[in-house]
């Protein structure tokens, strides 16, 4: 599922463009994947604290949180493509300023947990922080794709720089995710319930993204072939010019009249 995040980085840089991208759901994403990270290095750290003594024998209960790092550090870098590809000098500025705030307050914050984290024993005020970390990213999932949404349906109308892999993985692969979570690891709902939104929207965004440019894709030619089918229609025209020619003989169609031959008078 991590691995589905790198066709995002290979587009972006293939296009050279963050075209059909909006910037607020690459924002949103970053805070959303550190709320969920976040809450769960909180409610898995004294799992973390017993590998101590037993390292091999418990790496299997911190499966979902390795895989949730993984995506967050995998995801974190693609608002600074916005960064690196905005046209507008203006917007330009204010997105490099949003990265560098992002930078700084994630690694605060999650300074903050670990410390935190490594010298309590059992506070609920940090479960309790935990919980709310959680419902917060369900909240953000939700703001997150709605703007990727609209600008998908009505802005660009299309996938753009949007990777069909990354979205599709992600989305659909959730899912799974999200069973395993369930029913396997019996994780609470605060754990589960951003992964549950976050696929939803996904799923419908490439769908609504594969409809438009299937349809548009139909509608429209590409400028070369609109060059081929010029060049297409003068070949046919020339053709039957020349058809004509055969058919009546050149003369009658380019030569002039014969002059009538003179009378002598008697």
């Amino acid at each position: 599922g991590c691995l589905a995040i790198i066709p995002a980085h290979q587009k972006f840089v293939r296009l050279q463009s963050a075209d059909g991208v909006s910037m607020e759901t690459l924002m949103l994403t970053n805070v959303a994947q550190g709320l969920l990270a976040w809450n769960m290095i909180i409610l898995k750290f004294p799992q973390m604290k017993g590998c101590l003594e037993d390292f091999g024998m418990c790496q299997a209960n911190l499966v979902d949180l390795y895989n949730t790092l993984r995506a967050w550090l995998l995801q974190f870098p693609l608002y600074y493509y916005g960064v690196m590809y905005a046209k507008d000098s203006a917007a330009k500025q204010q997105y490099r300023q949003s990265w560098r705030l992002q930078c700084v307050l994630t690694a605060l914050i999650t300074l903050i947990i670990v410390v935190w984290s490594s010298v309590s024993t059992c506070d609920e005020r940090l479960t309790l922080l935990a919980n709310w970390f959680g419902i917060a990213a369900t909240g953000v999932m939700v703001l997150r794709f709605a703007p990727q949404l609209y600008v998908s349906l009505f802005v660009h109308q299309g996938a753009g720089s949007i990777s069909y892999i990354t979205y599709f993985f992600q989305g659909v692969g959730g899912f799974l995710n999200l069973y395993l979570l369930v029913y396997a690891a019996q994780e609470g709902f605060t754990t589960w319930a951003p992964i549950l939104v976050g696929s939803s929207f996904q799923t419908l965004i490439i769908v609504v993204c594969g409809y438009n440019d299937w349809r548009r894709k139909g509608k429209e030619l590409p400028e070369d072939r609109v060059g081929v089918l010029e060049l297409e229609k003068g070949e046919a025209q020339a053709k039957a010019k020349g058809s004509l020619e055969v058919v009546y003989g050149s003369s009658s169609v380019d030569s002039e009249p014969e002059a009538e031959p003179a009378v002598s008078p008697r």
